[in-house]
């Protein structure tokens, strides 16, 4: 069986209208995207005490299998600094602390430069137009920024 293409005829207006909404929403998420990653930041690092509260809370390991040790070598000028660390780890259910927070959404500046280009030319190519409905290929190509 062939498939069939979709002939699409939609009003310029409302794909204008769709379009300047989806520029508007994109710059709001952008500039509030330092605070929520701010805002995570601060609820990880909550998130993250409780965690190591309750790893501490827990009874000592009977044995040496869960403990490394390690040592650190530095040079620093003409001083020598050595130190060693120890770490234990500790198998922690899920369900005795609270979830982890989750990280917001963020888009990378250049991609966020790239949508808002090609959502601003086909803007400004769909004001220059005298159609009155847009035609499949176009909706196509714009159709992931709406």
């Amino acid at each position: 069986m062939a498939a069939r293409s979709i002939a699409v005829r939609i009003k310029t207006e409302k794909v204008i209208a769709s379009l300047e909404a989806s520029l508007e929403k994109m710059r709001k998420e952008k500039e509030s995207e330092k605070a929520l990653r701010e805002k995570y930041d601060k609820d990880y690092e909550a998130w993250l005490e409780k965690v190591k509260k309750y790893a501490l809370s827990m009874p000592k390991p009977k044995d040496t299998k869960n403990v490394t040790v390690g040592s650190t070598h530095y040079h620093l000028r003409a001083e020598a600094t050595n130190s060693y660390w120890v770490e234990v780890r500790h198998e922690v259910p899920v369900d005795k602390v609270p979830p982890r927070p989750e990280q917001p959404t963020v888009i990378s500046d250049w991609e966020f430069r790239d949508a808002v280009d090609n959502i601003e030319n086909a803007l400004r190519l769909l004001r220059m137009t005298d159609q009155e409905e847009v035609s499949t290929g176009t909706y196509n190509k714009i159709a992931k920024y709406l």
